[in-house]
């Protein structure tokens, strides 16, 4: 489960960002099946993040891709490879200071903090620490190649993989190589942690098409198509393209019939989308999985994009907890009935072009339960919109 996300010095993100996805006080009564337990705490299973162009809702989508990339690859890196390092541009100082990636997250209940830190060449630091009541322990820290590791509380950190550790490549993945309990558990939270950026979702094309061979999985998603009201009565794989069913009707209406249709070359591109996105969503709700996809509204209609976000709200289609965060221009969203308050974040640029990442409920006064969201972002009054000139 994700708690919190924290970047800072990457792309349009000079100072440190935070996406916090544990619930707030006071708002309890606010679509409670939106929220659910890790144990110690509540958490929400869904959050949106809303901006104008440039202003870095994808970059936010990318810092966490880039982070599932480095841990779970790089122990694979040669050495002296260059690392992946964009830091903020438009500031000098910002180019000699290292990246920093954190998340929090909930492993059975217990709470781990883990993050990097990073330049072209080398990491800088990396940490580990486990909280399983009120106090944090340091399972092992690092400073450039010097690591420490608490010699109870964490034994997998040996001296031969410090000592296996290089420059470029994180201790938490050498660690997993090497089958260390912990570590593996971690590294799988970030397998089981998807990214779907912007127009790639056509690399999860596969994903679905593998997942159509599960009876459950193929339940799951043609249940999907169906909700969605684009007349497709089923979708099966043959001869190595993916065709959906079509009924055929005579002049009285009557089915007379059926119809196979190649996927990618006759339907729309919002039905393709859905299909790329379906095996990530299905997967997601049937495994607890954690889900991000940037740019939701695209090509998807807003009543499409509903549906997808009502089966992960409610507890009979999401027993196990799934996460979703996305990022959307589709303002019918910002609606008290499909969000809650703590649910709503928003991105927009500072003066000096650093992405500033807030909630809803930074906004003073204190949002009541009855406003129109909508209308009252579309007029300005949380910011983070486009103020056209001329």
């Amino acid at each position: 489960m994700l708690i919190k996300f924290n970047i800072s010095n990457f792309r349009s993100f000079a100072r440190e960002g935070n996406l916090n996805l544990i619930t707030a006080p006071g708002y309890k009564s606010d679509l409670p099946e939106q929220i659910f337990s890790d144990g110690r705490r509540e958490l929400l299973n869904t959050c949106v993040v809303y901006g104008p162009n440039s202003a870095g809702k994808s970059n936010l989508f990318l810092a966490m891709d880039l982070m599932k990339h480095f841990v779970l690859n790089s122990q694979t890196f040669r050495p002296g490879e260059e690392l992946h390092f964009e830091p903020f541009l438009f500031n000098k100082d910002k180019e000699k200071e290292p990246t920093a990636l954190e998340i929090l997250i909930s492993l059975e209940g217990i709470l781990y903090r883990y993050g990097f830190a990073y330049n072209e060449k080398e990491i800088v630091s990396e940490w580990l620490y486990q909280s399983i009541k009120k106090y944090e322990v340091e399972l092992f820290y690092r400073d450039y190649q010097t690591i420490e590791s608490h010699p109870k509380s964490f034994n997998e950190s040996k001296e031969n993989l410090k000592d296996q550790t290089k420059k470029n490549t994180l201790h938490l993945s050498i660690l997993a190589a090497n089958n260390g309990k912990l570590s593996t558990k971690i590294v799988n939270w970030f397998n089981n942690c998807n990214v779907v950026l912007g127009t790639q979702h056509e690399k999860y094309k596969e994903v679905t098409i593998n997942l159509l061979k599960s009876k459950q999985h193929y339940d799951k998603i043609l249940e999907l198509f169906k909700k969605s009201d684009l007349f497709i009565e089923d979708i099966i794989f043959e001869e190595g393209i993916v065709k959906t069913i079509h009924n055929i009707y005579n002049s009285k209406k009557e089915i007379v019939g059926t119809k196979k249709i190649d996927l990618i070359a006759k339907e729309s591109k919002g039905t393709n989308k859905l299909f790329d996105l379906a095996g990530p969503i299905v997967d997601s709700l049937l495994n607890g999985k954690i889900l991000w996809i940037d740019e939701m509204d695209s090509s998807l209609h807003t009543f499409q994009t509903q549906s997808i976000l009502h089966l992960f709200h409610q507890k009979k289609t999401n027993p196990k907890n799934a996460q979703l965060i996305l990022n959307t221009h589709d303002t019918n969203l910002l609606n008290q009935s499909i969000f809650r308050r703590d649910q709503i974040w928003f991105v927009e640029k500072e003066y000096d072009e650093n992405t500033k990442l807030y909630s809803l409920l930074d906004y003073k006064p204190e949002i009541r339960n009855d406003a129109a969201l909508e209308k009252r972002y579309l007029e300005g009054s949380f910011g983070a919109i486009p103020y056209l000139k001329g």
